[in-house]
């Protein structure tokens, strides 16, 4: 059922190919990297990174500090290191 959501609300696939990213875009940069990268592994029979059990405690977080206290103090708490 999931799957099917997935493919189905996906919508157009677009083209790409001319898309003028900038400097505001590395995350997507990045991103795109990673994911063809991935795609090639399996041609050269190479494991797929996200097999990696280690990388699967990696959890996203939400933290609202009061105004004034920096990121980094403020979400120590919640850090694995």
């Amino acid at each position: 059922m999931e799957d099917h959501a997935v493919q189905t609300s996906a919508g157009p696939i677009v083209d790409r190919s001319t898309e003028k990213l900038g400097t505001s875009d590395t995350a997507i940069i990045k991103a795109r990297q990673c994911l063809l990268k991935a795609v090639k592994l399996p041609e050269n029979e190479e494991e797929l990174p996200a097999l990696e059990p280690s990388s699967h405690h990696v959890r996203s977080a939400s933290v609202l500090l009061p105004k004034g206290v920096l990121f980094q103090e403020g979400a120590k708490p919640i850090t694995l290191n």
